[in-house]
């Protein structure tokens, strides 16, 4: 017997690798109890825990006492996962509309007030710019790729927009007028109709709404303060203006930190002067920011873009002139590392030999590399490792 079934839970959504949204069905105290103490549990949230009663709105309160059943109108339609595969599927859509807008134009087919003074070329240019990012930008991991290629759609939308309420479609003369010069006057049909701007109106919004759906714009002006009113909001601007003159050490990599990047930061920072420079094997470019220290090899990201035996040659060439006491390895990348970039695996293994593994959480392990070189200053307290300047802690 599941969990699920012996404390009468009914699976609502998944929000993360860890957290589940649940609606249940035995809302006694003692259920909820045996729930909170369960070990398996690790958290719950949306009960008072001391009282054992539930936190629920007023109206699903007299629909659970009425014996309503939970109806799912269209379910899923604003999950995380649906509103992604419409944001890609709309920045795709734009640049192609704008490209057919633009055609028709130059055909003469579609006519417009002309709000830019080239708009062909600046449209144009934009459109290009769009179909490039969206080829080459978007891919694998979409959620984090889509913001990165939304700026020429914003501006492109807008265009299109105001092309849709105000085009005219360009017809044979609906009939002829004399001025009373006589001069002639070609008379074409009225403009959009008002289903036109209806329909535009009404797509922005449903743009509107996807875009501030996958952006959690509600979640991010509760943390902005804004909804709290203004004092809500000089309240977070009196935070975010501390945190930014603040030591972004502390923020980034506090000392309670738990993931090994971060505690590695603030090891950095420590235990490296900031006359040497240091090696991070693995996607840590914040590493170098955050603690102030300087990449060595003139590679601050190893990537299979720049792994050619040429570059790895001119790395190595650089660090023999550096001084770079430490190499930090993420084990998880430790194995691409060393297909894409043997020379400089190899030479790193030569100059550094003394390794310190280090695993923080389960599967969260590196390894730090020592020069032999180098005398040490100190000790790291709490890593054990050695230290080369003379800021390391007591």
């Amino acid at each position: 017997m599941t969990k699920e079934t012996t404390y009468g839970l009914s699976f609502v959504q998944r929000r993360d690798a860890r957290t589940w949204d649940y609606e249940l069905s035995n809302h006694s105290a003692a259920n909820l109890g045996t729930l909170v103490g369960d070990p398996s549990v690790e958290d719950t949230a949306g009960f008072d825990r001391s009282a054992r009663t539930l936190d629920e709105p007023r109206l699903v309160q007299w629909r659970r006492t009425l014996g309503v059943p939970r109806i799912h109108v269209l379910p899923d339609l604003f999950s995380e996962r649906n509103t992604q595969a419409i944001l890609y599927y709309l920045l795709m859509l734009i640049p192609a509309v704008s490209v057919l807008v633009l055609a028709l134009r130059w055909r003469g087919h579609l006519t417009s007030p002309a709000v830019l003074a080239s708009p062909g070329l600046q449209i144009g240019v934009v459109t290009v710019l769009s179909l490039l990012l969206n080829l080459f930008l978007i891919r694998g991991n979409i959620d984090s790729r889509l913001g990165e290629v939304i700026v020429p759609a914003a501006v492109l939308a807008p265009w299109l927009i105001a092309q849709i309420l105000a085009a005219r479609q360009t017809h044979p003369p609906a009939g002829a007028v004399t001025h009373a010069d006589g001069a002639p006057a070609t008379v074409y049909p009225p403009p959009a109709r008002r289903w036109r701007r209806l329909s535009a109106t009404l797509v922005a919004g449903w743009v509107a709404l996807w875009v501030g759906l996958y952006g959690t714009a509600g979640d991010r002006l509760l943390r902005a303060g804004v909804i709290a009113g203004p004092f809500g909001l000089v309240d977070s601007l009196r935070d975010q203006w501390q945190r930014l003159a603040g030591d972004p050490l502390d923020f980034w990599a506090p000392e309670d930190s738990v993931a090994g990047s971060r505690i590695l930061i603030r090891y950095v920072r420590q235990c490296v002067s900031e006359r040497d420079r240091v090696i991070a094997i693995g996607y840590m470019p914040e590493l170098y920011v955050v603690a102030q220290r300087r990449f060595a090899g003139g590679m601050g990201v190893f990537t299979h873009w720049v792994d050619s035996a040429l570059l790895q040659n001119q790395a190595i060439a650089r660090l023999r002139e550096q001084s770079v006491p430490v190499v930090i390895i993420d084990e998880s990348e430790r194995a691409h590392f060393k297909e894409h970039f043997p020379l400089l695996a190899e030479y790193l293994e030569q100059r550094f030999r003394q390794g310190h593994r280090l695993e923080f959480l389960p599967g969260d392990r590196f390894t730090v590399l020592t020069d032999p070189a180098r005398v040490p200053t100190g000790t790291h307290r709490t890593l054990g490792l050695p230290c080369y300047s003379a800021s390391e802690p007591d």
